[in-house]
């Protein structure tokens, strides 16, 4: 064991220590959720599983790490160096572990990413403990601590948002934070340690092994051990997330954070989308396109004699990207003088371009999480009739079959079709593999023959849809009975932004998949499991109380959590792309901590009014919260959604930064900071999981305040009367 010294300097690296702490731990939980996200498909309720945790099994270090003695915070530091390109190594080499285009159930799901987090948090949290007892009797107090690690993480948001996202890989970005952490230590233990020597040679190793990882292909290697089983042409890991390009057979597969987004060359699917809507319009001229611009539907479109075709597309790294592997026809496509190509979101851009259109077309996958779901709400499908010329078309098309819609499915395509239908006049379908709706507020002629006359007026030569095939698309009789599906059945709700009910539907269709009685078992196992470690603690004298102030924080950092959760999700149904923004909005909230944990360390002694005040505090932040996104669209049309999102995150963090600097004053910070960790974890993970699928955004944010204040009321009342 390291042998320390006196201290006998000014402390300055004992800081910087601390704040390289926070700035990795913080960059380390981005570039994790964003591995997680490609192996779980980018489904964003676990973000909230993942966030909760990582809070949990840091918490578990942070209770654990207080019997570890001083001297072993520089080792700790060292071993997190490592740990954290090893953590990318064993998320990427886990997707092999379900098999060859396997995917997993909700029991796999959650178990991987357990296994998988929980030695680098387990690290991360003995840290503080060990910490807090390295600074002791160095002018370094628990606070100053937590003040330390939140301005780090405030730094690392910005800085991993602005500068390390889209240009560095996310293995290239692992080494030079563990190479960050090495130099810290290095200067830490310059100070604190008299066995300089093997430290030298070690930081001098890690230097070598550092660029000898960063100018060599591993982070390729392991992403093709990722993808094993599929032939693995590319990747890249930009700012707006990972792609990944394979191939099978002559078919190439565009997957975006591990969903499947395009297949190509595909003459069915490209014909599909792009003919259909054009064909039932009499003279487009005039086209929107979002999704799969460069990867054949653009090509379809421009056989016919439109004029314009506006593409956006929000990651302009995309065609560099597939470049490469395109057709000529393609490539050609993409030079076309006609085409006019946007780098922005799709939803953004039609909320506030002055265009109008003849054809609006979605070419994007199920709404299978948030950030395609929002393409599929009311409140998208009303800002793009806006964009509608008389007699214009909005067109997408969603998972189905031929001939046959199973009752989940049904209930599932439902919620889209009524959505549509509280929003324009007529719906009308093409039934099929997909099933396309085309909706519209004048009259559509879809008669086959109609159609057949416009094939030819055109000159086109498709491959799929042609006349012989439009007889038998549109018979009557098989338009009712997709039709009789979707209106007949249980009613489904609207689909909006912050219920979105047809993101949840399709998580429940995922889960049907996977209906297995030992389910049952796990989830037994769960609750035997949380008794267990519930009695333990008891037993331990670990057992939360409101007069030490740790139930107080519980509740705090359980509830601060939850609303951090729906803020990002607010963010997703809005403006999307979070995980491009989320170490901006971390940090925000981070900063929020550093101001609360800042002013709370100047707060002289404790009076017990001080529970019920902060939870009264935070249940006024949930009310407004609730009320602001009740009329976001209304109040802040005009208003920088970023620097929005931004503001809100700040009071979010402020609370619970307060409240455990306030209180870690007077009582044990170790105890506050695991219950501060395991509050926000069982409230990341219960949002993410529960609370959001079955209330919505905005009731969850009103039950989250009354519950507050419920409780800061009984504490008043306790303390009256006691």
């Amino acid at each position: 064991m390291l042998k320390l010294t006196r201290f006998s300097g000014s402390g300055v690296f004992l800081y910087i220590a601390f704040f390289v702490y926070g700035f990795v731990s913080l960059c380390a939980q981005l570039l994790l959720l964003r591995e997680l996200g490609v192996l779980f498909y980018g489904n964003e309720l676990f973000i909230g599983f993942s966030l909760g945790l990582w809070l949990l099994w840091v918490g578990a270090g942070n209770w654990a790490g207080r019997r570890f003695p001083a001297a072993a915070f520089p080792w700790l530091l060292t071993i997190l160096a490592f740990a954290l390109p090893i953590e990318i190594t064993l998320i990427r080499f886990s997707k092999t572990c379900f098999g060859f285009g396997m995917i997993p159930g909700p029991v796999e799901t959650l178990m991987t990413t357990a296994v998988l987090l929980f030695p680098l948090c387990f690290i991360s949290g003995s840290l503080f403990s060990a910490g807090c007892s390295f600074s002791k009797d160095r002018r370094l107090d628990a606070a100053g601590i937590y003040c330390l690690e939140s301005f780090g993480a405030v730094a690392a948001g910005v800085t991993y948002t602005f500068i390390l996202a889209g240009r560095f890989s996310n293995f290239f970005t692992a080494w030079g934070l563990g190479l960050s952490l090495i130099i810290a230590n290095y200067l830490l233990i310059c100070t604190f340690v008299t066995r300089k020597k093997f430290h030298t040679v070690f930081f001098i190793f890690y230097l070598l092994f550092f660029l000898g990882a960063s100018f060599s292909s591993l982070d390729l290697k392991t992403r093709r051990l990722e993808w094993k089983g599929y032939q693995f042409l590319d990747s890249l890991d930009s700012r707006f997330g990972n792609l990944v390009l394979t191939q099978t057979g002559n078919l190439k597969e565009l997957f975006r954070d591990g969903l499947i987004t395009a297949s190509f060359p595909d003459p069915r699917s490209h014909e599909e989308i792009a003919h259909w809507p054009l064909l039932a319009h009499p003279d487009p001229k005039d086209i929107f396109l979002t999704g799969g611009a460069a990867t054949g539907e653009l090509r379809e479109i421009l056989k016919h004699p439109v004029r314009r075709v506006e593409v956006a597309e929000i990651d302009g790294s995309l065609f560099k990207f597939l470049k490469p592997v395109l057709s000529p026809g393609d490539l050609a496509a993409l030079k076309d003088p006609r085409l006019r190509v946007h780098l922005v979101d799709g939803r953004f851009f039609l909320k506030h371009t002055p265009n109008a259109y003849d054809c609006i077309l979605l070419n994007l996958p199920e709404p299978s999480n948030a950030q395609i779901n929002r393409f599929y709400t009311q409140e998208f499908f009303q800002e793009a009739k806006k964009r509608l010329r008389p007699g214009g078309i909005l067109a997408l098309a969603i998972p189905s079959s031929e001939n046959y819609l199973p009752p989940q499915m049904a209930f599932y395509n439902s919620s889209i079709f009524l959505t549509l239908r509280s929003v324009f006049k007529e719906v009308s379908l093409v039934p099929g593999t997909p099933l396309i709706y085309l909706a519209h507020d004048n009259p559509l002629n879809l008669d086959p023959g109609t159609l057949a006359d416009r094939t030819r007026e055109r000159g086109l030569n498709n491959t799929v849809v042609v006349p012989s095939y439009f007889g038998i698309k549109l018979d009557p009789a098989r338009v009712q009975f997709f039709l009789d599906k979707l209106t007949r059945g249980p009613r489904s709700d609207l689909n909006r932004d912050f219920l979105p009910v047809t993101y949840y539907y399709s998580w429940k269709v995922w889960l049907l998949k996977f209906q297995d009685p030992t389910l049952f078992l796990w989830a037994f196992a769960f609750v035997t499991l949380f008794v267990l470690v519930a009695r333990f603690l008891r037993r331990r004298k670990m057992s939360l109380s409101w007069r030490d102030g740790s139930a107080v924080i519980l509740t705090l950092g359980f509830s601060g959590m939850v609303y951090e959760i729906l803020v990002l999700l607010a963010f997703q149904a809005k403006e999307g792309y979070i995980y491009s923004q989320m170490g901006f909005l971390f940090a925000a909230a981070m900063s929020g901590i550093a101001l609360g944990g800042w002013v709370g360390a100047r707060k002289k002694g404790y009076s017990p009014k001080q529970n019920s005040l902060l939870l009264s505090a935070q249940a006024v932040l949930g009310l407004l919260l609730a009320v602001l996104f009740s009329f976001y669209d209304a109040a802040f049309r005009y208003f920088p959604a970023i620097i929005l999102f931004v503001l809100l995150m700040i009071p979010i963090g402020f609370i619970p930064g307060y409240g455990f600097a306030s209180l870690a004053r007077s009582f044990s910070p170790a105890k506050l900071y695991t219950a501060d960790l395991f509050g926000g974890g069982c409230g990341a993970i219960f949002t993410g999981l529960f609370l959001v699928p079955i209330l919505g955004i905005l009731k969850l944010y009103y039950l989250s305040a009354v519950l507050l204040f419920a409780i800061g009321w009984r504490l008043r009342r306790k303390k009256a009367g006691g």
